[in-house]
């Protein structure tokens, strides 16, 4: 906050600086009881897990003088020297070692701390710790514990792939200013790997994406803050923190096989074209909490089976023509700032032009907060003996929708909600709304979405999004309940 004060209150201050400095004697006393000691706001300066090589936010704390007398400090020292991975200030100068620091009686002085830790030879998260010793006139020490975690991480600076890649799984990526596949050549993700992408950088791809993750270790595509915008809120729940990966027209043949894509400005983006549908299979993999839409595709084709896409300030999934098929996949939209999209938005046109249109949603499941989470424009155009001249085929079916309720040939075995139902929106999952508490679309016993499934399909998704067996019933959407019906405490998805 900044104190702006009038001309003559100024005067008053300046006054009252130079009385209380001609007040102060070099024959100050300072107390050498060793009753007499210092107040920290904190005993211990914890920060979460650091990229290596990546400066950490600033911390701070105060040290009070409680007691009626004043006190010096002969010596503060930190006791790593320069070679400690902490940086640190002391009533406004940053050093290692300070002497006759004074802190007079009801006072008290700042004290900032960052860190930035090296890098080490193995690829795991190592921690670290250091000590800011205080030593009083009196011969009594105090100390501030300074801990920190290191991730070792591969910086990616503008990097454009021209040649076949892969990322290890082993490691941490940090991805700056974007990452660029350029056409005719391969990106290959290993099972869990971490792609931490700056703010704004994204994943543009001219060639072609192959993440392929594995239940036991998904590949994890996130920002790079590692810290926290609340005490209980990390940046890695709060959306807009990277751009989002976009597969550009001629991009194809991608896949994405248990990735976990969250708190970005966009999910995906798929552009084909009327020459050359882009090809996208998307299975087991979430995208969640974007500030725009979460999947866009136009004229794509593929599949998605086991997918979560969840809590957009656009549209959670936005189809624009197009030949795919959707099985067992959730669309969800409680963003938490009540953006302007829907759950599903599905079209075959756009100004005058219509794009063929034939896809499918099967044991899926529709909902939101608001009262239709369903949108989009779906047109058909006969000649003069009313044969349909453009494609405008879309058959939902065995699906949870809300939406008013439709009758014709399109909806078929349908469970249709609103917000007179009995169980509605949110009541359906553990935790669509709480970002604090990290969302949840695990479906609760009382889910009007368990056992309206078809077993049509089974072979292609016999195990849920998490592994769980469909048996005896098939639930709608990625998530299906135990047969035990319990809900176990500890969510995958606790992160989101």
């Amino acid at each position: 906050m900044t104190v702006r004060l009038r001309p003559l209150t100024a005067l008053v201050a300046v006054g009252l600086v130079l009385m209380a400095t001609l007040a102060c004697t070099d024959d100050m006393e300072y107390s050498r009881d060793p009753r007499h000691t210092l107040t920290f706001s904190h005993d211990t300066i914890a920060f979460d897990t650091l990229f290596t090589h990546v400066g950490s936010s600033t911390a701070a704390f105060k040290v009070l003088n409680k007691t009626s007398a004043h006190l010096l400090l002969s010596d503060v020292r930190l006791a790593g020297g320069w070679q400690s991975p902490f940086r640190v200030n002391v009533d406004g100068r940053y050093d290692t070692r300070w002497t006759d620091v004074e802190v007079r009686a009801g006072d008290s002085i700042w004290v900032f701390v960052e860190a930035t830790l090296p890098d080490t030879d193995g690829d795991y998260i190592y921690a670290t710790r250091d000590s800011l010793l205080f030593t009083l006139a009196s011969g009594v020490s105090q100390k501030v514990l300074l801990t920190a975690s290191g991730w070792n991480a591969v910086e990616l600076r503008g990097v454009t792939l021209r040649t076949d890649t892969t990322l290890l799984g082993s490691r941490a990526y940090v991805i700056f200013d974007s990452l660029v596949v350029s056409a005719g050549h391969t990106l290959t993700v290993e099972p869990g790997t971490v792609l931490c992408f700056h703010d704004r950088a994204s994943l543009l791809v001219d060639g072609t994406v192959h993440a392929a993750g594995t239940l036991d270790e998904p590949i994890v595509w996130r920002g790079d803050r590692l810290d926290y915008l609340l005490t209980n809120l990390p940046y890695d729940r709060v959306d807009g923190q990277w751009g989002g990966i976009a597969l550009r027209r001629g991009s194809t043949g991608n896949v994405f096989t248990h990735c976990d894509i969250h708190s970005s400005s966009f999910g995906i983006r798929a552009e084909g074209s009327a020459d050359a549908e882009s090809l996208l299979t998307l299975e087991n993999t979430t995208i969640h909490n974007t500030t725009l839409h979460g999947l866009q595709l136009t004229l794509t084709s593929g599949h998605a089976y086991n997918c979560q896409f969840t809590n957009a300030g656009g549209h959670c999934a936005t189809l624009l023509g197009g030949t795919f098929d959707f099985l067992h996949c959730t669309f969800a939209n409680f963003y938490w700032r009540y953006g302007q999209g829907t759950a599903l938005d599905i079209a075959n046109i756009r100004g005058d032009t219509l794009f063929p249109l034939a896809v499918t949603f099967t044991n899926c499941i529709v909902t939101g907060r608001s009262a239709d989470e369903l949108s989009g424009q779906v047109v058909e155009v006969r000649d003069s003996t009313g044969a349909v001249t453009s494609s405008a085929d879309y058959l939902f079916s065995h699906s949870l929708l809300n939406t008013p309720r439709v009758e014709n040939d399109h909806y078929q075995h349908i469970t249709w909600e609103s917000p007179d139902s009995t169980v509605w929106g949110a009541a359906h999952f553990v935790n669509a709304t709480n970002i604090y508490q990290g969302c949840d679309f695990r479906l609760l016993p009382l889910s009007t979405a368990r056992g309206i499934g078809t077993d049509a399909f089974l072979s292609l998704c016999p195990l849920d999004k998490l592994g769980t067996a469909r048996t005896d019933t098939i639930d709608a959407g990625c998530y299906q309940l135990p047969r035990n019906g319990q809900v176990e405490e500890n969510s995958p998805n606790s992160k989101l």
